[in-house]
C-alpha cells in the first residue's frame, strides 16, 4: 500500500530508467551476437585466397549508439605475410585499417540512433567482391535475415520482464 507522501513521478522515473537499461543491455546483446555471427562467417568464408592475411584481418564490427562505440571486435585472425618473401608484413595491418573505416562510417552514417557496422577495411575488398568472390556479401545477407528474429525475441524478453 502506498502512503500519501509517495512521489509517483519518482517511482515512474525509476521504473522507466530500469526499463531503458534492460532494453539497452538487450540491444547490445542482440547486436553483439549478430556482429559476431557476421564476422565469424566472413572470416571463414573460403571463396578467395587471402595472400597477405590483411583482408581477413580487416573484417570486424562496431556497435554504436548516438555515435559512441559500445562494443567492437577487430582482431587479427591470420598472420600477415608478404606473399613474395614469406616474411611478416610491417606497416598498417588490416585490423588498423578496419578500425579507421569503421570510425569513418560512424561519422558519416551512425551519429544518431543505434547501429551495427560490419566492415572489410582493405580498399581492395570491393574489387574482390566484384569478381564474384564473397568477402561480406553473405555476412550481410545473414544479418538481414537474422535481425528481425532477434529483435522480435528481444521484444518478447523485455515484455516478459516488465
Amino acid at each position: 500500500m502506498l502512503n500519501p507522501s509517495t512521489n509517483f513521478r519518482e517511482v515512474f522515473r525509476q521504473q522507466a530508467e530500469k526499463a531503458v537499461r534492460k532494453l539497452t543491455q538487450g540491444a547490445i546483446r542482440v547486436l553483439s551476437y549478430l556482429g559476431e555471427q557476421c564476422v565469424n562467417h566472413a572470416r571463414t568464408v573460403d571463396t578467395y585466397r587471402d595472400q597477405t592475411g590483411n583482408l581477413r584481418n580487416s573484417i570486424g564490427y562496431v556497435i554504436v549508439r548516438n555515435g559512441e562505440i559500445l562494443k567492437s571486435n577487430f582482431q587479427q585472425s591470420v598472420t600477415n605475410r608478404n606473399p613474395k618473401t614469406g616474411r611478416f608484413e610491417s606497416g598498417k595491418t588490416g585490423t588498423q585499417v578496419a578500425k579507421e573505416l569503421a570510425n569513418q562510417l560512424i561519422n558519416d552514417f551512425a551519429s544518431e540512433g543505434w547501429g551495427l557496422i560490419v566492415v572489410a577495411g582493405m580498399n581492395y575488398a570491393l574489387a574482390v567482391e566484384s569478381r564474384g568472390l564473397d568477402v561480406l556479401t553473405t555476412a550481410e545477407q545473414l544479418a538481414k535475415s537474422e535481425l528481425p528474429n532477434l529483435l522480435r525475441q528481444l521484444q518478447i524478453d523485455v515484455n516478459k520482464s516488465a
